[in-house]
């Protein structure tokens, strides 16, 4: 994701929202009072804006094969790694129901590896899939207004369409059914689509450009800081899950919760540029993905206390991101990252 030199707001913007992920996975976010719904609206939307975040910096590396070779390595690698090693490590510490026959089990081994105990795993999936669908709308996007009229077009039907069935027909299907939803990704992928093109379209515009000297642009950022936190704090987001395809919500709090949560988090991050801790979780946001959720399983269900965890987890993350870097790098995308630009 660099070239040449890195943007530090971006990985600013990529350390809050996968420092949201943290939280959320650990329970924090779900423990806070009603009446904060600033929180909530920014849950809602941490996934969509990890979307447009990697939308950014999408390329298509020539042809098909190259591409599906680098997105395999990029994406579906850590799956495969940190699915295994993520779930072994859930059921194998001391304090679960360990045993032999629970690990060599063939359905066992299809809940590691589509990311039914490291649930977070799922996103990686979505990605890929989304990933796919972004091929073909890059490639009408390169033929000018009307492609990226028709590509917009058909990111937002997708998505749409993803989310009426899982509001309207999905709840009805057989467990079967919901189970195949969640494993194959696509779904998630194109609920999504939208916000991973229009980090693309973002780039075409310049917005990777700003710069703060620029007149005008700390004014219109804190602006836009104070506006959008000012909706996130106001909306409802209602129940709504990105993972499992839930949308107990209004039509208008699910287009409006992420966009306002990127416009927050952008204007923010824009003004900051960089926190060390913050912007170093970001820099190595798919390493803290694919490894805090065993870590906060392993401290939770013991019995200790979620928000203690939760802080466990992100004060020994940069240790974790540094082994993974040095020892696994073509394990958690590092190697695609280094050596593939």
């Amino acid at each position: 994701m660099e070239s040449g030199k890195r943007i530090e707001y971006i990985d600013l913007m990529k350390g809050i929202c996968i420092i949201l992920v943290v939280m959320n996975n650990s329970g924090v976010l779900a423990e806070l009072p009603d009446n904060m719904r600033f929180f909530d609206t920014l849950a809602m939307g941490r996934m969509p804006l990890y979307f447009l975040l990697s939308g950014l910096f999408f390329k298509r590396y020539g042809s098909f094969m190259p591409f599906l070779r680098r997105k395999f390595k990029l994406l579906v690698v850590p799956i495969l790694v940190f699915g295994a090693l993520g779930g072994l490590l859930i059921q194998t510490v001391p304090w679960t129901q360990w045993s032999l026959g629970n690990i060599t089990r063939p359905s066992q081994w299809v809940a590691y590896l589509t990311s039914y105990t490291n649930i977070p795993l799922w996103f990686l999936r979505a990605l890929f899939m989304g990933s796919l669908m972004m091929y073909v709308l890059h490639m009408l996007a390169e033929r000018g207004a009307r492609g990226i009229v028709a590509a917009t077009a058909i990111s937002v039907a997708l998505s749409a369409l993803t989310i009426a069935y899982a509001t309207r027909w999905l709840p009805s299907e057989s467990e079967s059914v919901h189970k195949f939803v969640y494993r194959i990704g696509v779904f998630n992928g194109a609920a999504m689509l939208p916000y991973l093109f229009i980090g693309h379209l973002a780039v075409r515009l310049g917005v990777l450009k700003l710069d703060r000297r620029k007149r005008g642009a700390v004014r219109t950022a804190v602006l836009l800081a104070l506006c959008s936190g000012v909706g996130c704090a106001v909306i409802d987001p209602g129940t709504v899950s990105w993972c499992f395809l839930v949308f107990d919500t209004s039509v208008s709090s699910i287009i409006m919760c992420p966009v306002l949560t990127i416009l927050f988090v952008w204007a923010v991050a824009f003004l900051l540029q960089r926190l060390p801790y913050v912007s170093y979780m970001g820099r190595y946001s798919i390493v803290v993905l694919v490894t805090h959720y065993p870590m906060l399983r392993m401290l939770i269900d013991p019995g200790l206390d979620i928000r203690l965890a939760a802080l466990i987890t992100l004060a020994v993350m940069p240790g974790v991101i540094w082994l993974c870097v040095r020892y696994i790098p073509w394990a958690c995308a590092q190697y695609v990252e280094k050596h593939m630009r």
